[in-house]
């Protein structure tokens, strides 16, 4: 087992490499990052790769059953990739083959050919849903009641809520 604790971010993985001179570096083998903060987001898979630039972590990738938590999200798919800056992320990309895309949330779950993301700051403002898209909103959790909505492609917007949490505010479906 490898272990790497940066400031920007901690992995564990079966084996890792680095290229220091192209800020590359590779963890195979039931790998995992976390973020630095104390956000708790986390990405798994088979194989991540990541890109510093200036010693930072400007992007990451997870391939094989990649999946990647948060506090209110879960996404998962083939491979997930997300960009990075300032040590938050700001957009983020899900495909695959075998798995299908995926976010959920307690209350929301959109699944497509495949999913962008963006999240400037690391804070949810759009998940787009292109391919064969779906999105379902559940009011209440424990309520078998469900809205859904579905299109080639599903765009689902987030705002502020007064009590300070992201919430869904707008969604649109095409095609």
């Amino acid at each position: 087992r490898v272990t790497i604790a940066r400031r920007d971010f901690h992995g564990v993985r079966d084996s890792a490499t680095l290229d220091p001179e192209a800020e590359t570096g590779r963890l195979r083998g039931q790998a995992r990052v976390a973020g630095g903060d104390a956000s708790g987001s986390t990405l798994t898979g088979d194989d991540i790769r990541y890109r510093l630039t200036a010693h930072r972590l400007t992007w990451v990738q997870a391939e094989g059953a990649a999946l990647a938590t948060s506090a209110e999200w879960r996404v998962s798919a083939d491979t997930l990739a997300f960009d990075i800056r300032d040590d938050r992320i700001q957009s983020g990309t899900a495909w695959g083959d075998s798995l299908r895309p995926r976010a959920a949330s307690a209350t929301n779950t959109i699944t497509a050919d495949s999913l962008a993301i963006d999240a400037p700051g690391q804070v949810l403002h759009e998940v787009r849903g292109l391919g064969d898209a779906r999105a379902v909103s559940r009011t209440d959790s424990l309520a078998g009641d469900e809205d859904w909505v579905v299109g080639d492609t599903v765009t689902a917007r987030f705002a502020e809520t007064a009590a300070g949490k992201r919430a869904l505010a707008e969604i649109v479906a095409v095609g």
